[in-house]
């Protein structure tokens, strides 16, 4: 029984360690890293931030540098004013479907389509990995109902 309770405990700390590793997937397959020049379709507005707020309106057709693509379809990047001045843009309103760039646009679908793809693996896991624990219990718990019965008989 002590070893059914240890190969338990080492179950669930399997499952803890697979639902970290999954999350953490998840959340990689959500953001990606890329390299894409792009132009805008539609009027785009950021707040920028050096030492004081400022509102950026970045023109339709003006050019947008995305250097990470988030799975909801929010870009981050870099925008070059007519001045030359350089604007990180880390939070804004600027989308996929603001821009032309299919590349982009199958970017975020492959995103999405992977993290449900993990998303339904890491179900499998929260039901398999307890559904095993329960089996193994109910199979210990009937072998020794079993070993009781026989013992008693014998005597």
């Amino acid at each position: 029984m002590l070893l059914v309770f240890i190969i338990i405990l080492v179950g669930a700390y399997f499952l803890d360690d697979y639902e970290a590793v999954y999350s953490n997937r998840i959340f990689d397959s959500k953001h990606q890293d890329c390299d894409v020049e792009t132009t805008l379709n539609e009027k785009c507005s950021f707040r920028y931030h050096d030492d004081t707020y400022i509102e950026i309106a970045i023109e339709s057709g003006e050019s947008f540098h995305v250097y990470e693509c988030r799975a909801d379809g929010q870009l981050l990047g870099v925008y070059i004013s007519e001045e030359g001045k350089s604007y990180y843009v880390t939070h804004s309103d600027i989308t996929i479907q603001k821009t032309d760039s299919e590349e982009l646009k199958q970017l975020v679908k492959s995103m999405n389509d992977n993290t449900e793809k993990l998303e339904n693996e890491r179900a499998v896991i929260r039901v398999v990995i307890p559904g095993v624990h329960i089996l193994l219990f109910a199979g210990v718990v009937w072998a020794s109902w079993k070993l009781l019965r026989r013992h008693r008989v014998s005597k």
